[in-house]
């Protein structure tokens, strides 16, 4: 497939079903919250800044685990694993509490998956092919983000309810856990080159300084999706 390796094209397909799981969801939280547990705005906005806190420090957490030689396909496993199991039980959760939990431990598993996840594109690729398969990884993770509310809309016309939408994610993401099983090759950055240095602004390339800053700034100026939505109710 457009001459990419095979940790690229499994990595592709498995963010396509996380996301096409996680946006089945998603659309729907905020109503849940808000019509079915009786939550308001301020809550949902609290669940989500949560969430996002989360898995962005975790994010730098994993990064550094990875640099210090911890193996790529576990932690990769196991954050999918945290999301695609904690995420359908939103379904039977009885009240906003419940909720925020488990959207927690969801975006525990994005912090600890990503930064190991893109580790394994960008080793598998060389200059010339990275660009493509960075690509292609984001084209199938948006392709998903697309089919999920498609399919939330579906399994919802035919008059199923609400927290039934939540559990039937499960599906997409079991596949997710399948194809990482016995797709994904086990990776392990070697020991002797592993970077154990202590973390520092400073030791960052001054554009990555900048694009670090600037999407900081894009993410604070940005209104969450669950809380727009909150807001419409």
């Amino acid at each position: 497939m457009f001459s990419l390796p095979k940790t690229v094209i499994i990595l592709g397909l498995v963010s396509f079903l996380n996301d096409t799981a996680s946006e089945m969801i998603t659309p729907l939280l905020p109503l849940f919250l808000t019509a079915t547990l009786g939550a308001g705005p301020a809550i949902v906005g609290l669940i989500e800044g949560v969430a996002e806190a989360t898995a962005s420090l975790l994010k730098l957490a994993s990064g550094r685990l990875v640099d210090r030689g911890w193996n790529h396909k576990r932690l990769v496993l196991g954050g999918y694993s945290v999301s695609n199991l904690a995420r359908p039980l939103i379904g039977v959760a009885l009240g906003w509490t419940w909720v925020l939990i488990l959207r927690f431990l969801d975006r525990v598993g994005k912090g600890i998956r990503t930064s190991p996840r893109d580790a394994l594109i960008a080793a598998s690729t060389n200059k010339a092919t990275m660009g493509r398969s960075f690509g292609f990884h984001r084209a199938l993770d948006n392709a998903g983000a697309m089919v999920g509310p498609l399919l939330a809309f579906g399994l919802l016309s035919a008059n199923l309810p609400l927290q039934h939408v939540f559990l039937w994610s499960l599906i997409p993401g079991l596949l997710v856990l399948a194809l990482l099983i016995w797709g994904l090759d086990g990776t392990t950055l070697p020991v002797e080159n592993a970077d154990r240095s202590p973390w520092r602004w400073s030791m960052l390339d001054r554009r990555v300084r900048s694009l670090i800053i600037a999407a900081g700034g894009l993410a604070l100026a940005s209104a969450p999706e669950a809380f727009t939505g909150a807001l419409g109710q």
